[in-house]
């Protein structure tokens, strides 16, 4: 144990010894050297390029360019949807249309009873047999032979037949020699309602 002792002390003593001589033996810090060759150039990056399919293409300083493989990913699953957007404000009031080319037009019931009508001048119809409507008008804008336009009028499909009488003699000279003619599909004088429209 005694010997043990004594080669631990002497281990110390010589670490301690050691440490002093070789900071005692250090020289001076040296001159600095000379500078070295510049390196040659390197190879930058001069630009990338987008081209739009996924891929970009990498233009290098020294001529060189490569392409990137497709950086596109898997499509995304659907959003979901949004809130319904607020209400927008009521626009603006549009300018007044022009002026009909109508000069006179009634809707006219199968009784000969005029129940809507406008224009210049107001229609007048006399109900003088079945299916027969004298027209007159006020003030008088018709003419033999000037055009008149009639349709029959009632629920969807409502089959018949019209006619306008404005320049032959007619059942309608005690009243100004004007007529609509309605019969119904056989031919026979019927009762129908009708628009009538002088241009």
């Amino acid at each position: 144990m005694r010997l043990l002792r004594l080669m631990a002390i002497c281990v110390v003593l010589l670490v301690l010894v050691g440490g002093i001589l070789g900071t005692a033996c250090a020289g001076k810090e040296g001159e600095q050297g000379l500078k070295g060759d510049t390196g040659a150039a390197g190879v930058g990056i001069q630009n990338i390029v987008n081209n739009g399919d996924g891929t970009f293409t990498v233009n290098l300083t020294d001529g060189q360019k490569f392409t990137t493989d497709n950086f596109t990913g898997p499509q995304g699953i659907q959003g979901l949807q949004g809130l319904t957007g607020a209400t927008g404000a009521t626009g603006a009031t549009g300018a007044t249309g022009a002026a009909g080319t109508a000069r006179a037009w009634a809707w006219v019931r199968d009784t000969g009873a005029v129940v809507a009508h406008g224009g210049i001048a107001t229609i007048i119809v006399t109900k003088s047999g079945t299916g027969v409507y004298c027209i007159e008008t006020d003030p008088d804008i018709l003419s033999n032979y000037g055009p008149m336009i009639a349709t029959i009028q009632g629920p969807d499909h409502t089959a018949g037949f019209i006619s306008c009488n404005n320049g032959w003699g007619s059942v309608c000279n005690p009243h100004g020699g004007y007529g609509v003619f309605t019969e119904n599909t056989s031919g026979t004088a019927a009762d129908y309602s009708f628009v009538i429209i002088i241009p």
